[in-house]
C-alpha cells in the first residue's frame, strides 16, 4: 500500500490511557501491558491518533523509505504494479 507517514509515539511519556487504539480507523493500534502497539504495516499515518491523545505523545512522520510519486499518473502506475496488474 502506497502510505507516506507512520505514527511515532513518546512510549516513556505515554499515560496508557488507550484513546489512540480505540479511535484508529483502520485498528492498526492496540494496548498491550498498558502500552500501545502499533502495526506499523497496517497504520496509514492518518493523524486520528494523534489528535486524539490527551498526553500529546503522537507525532506523525514521514516514511522515509517510500518516496511520493512524481504525478498522480505514477502513483496509478505504482499501485497497479502492487497489485500486479498490466500498465496500460
Amino acid at each position: 500500500m502506497a502510505v507516506y507517514f507512520i505514527r511515532a509515539t513518546e512510549l516513556d511519556e505515554c499515560i496508557g490511557c488507550g484513546a489512540c487504539a480505540d479511535i484508529c480507523p483502520v485498528d492498526a493500534v492496540t494496548m498491550a501491558n498498558e502500552r500501545p502497539v502499533v502495526d506499523n504495516d497496517w497504520c496509514i499515518g492518518c493523524g486520528v491518533c494523534a489528535v486524539s491523545c490527551p498526553a500529546e505523545v503522537i507525532s506523525i512522520k514521514r516514511r522515509l523509505e517510500r518516496q511520493a510519486p512524481e504525478s498522480f499518473t505514477h502513483l496509478h502506475q505504482q499501485i497497479k504494479q502492487e497489485k500486479g496488474l498490466e500498465l496500460e
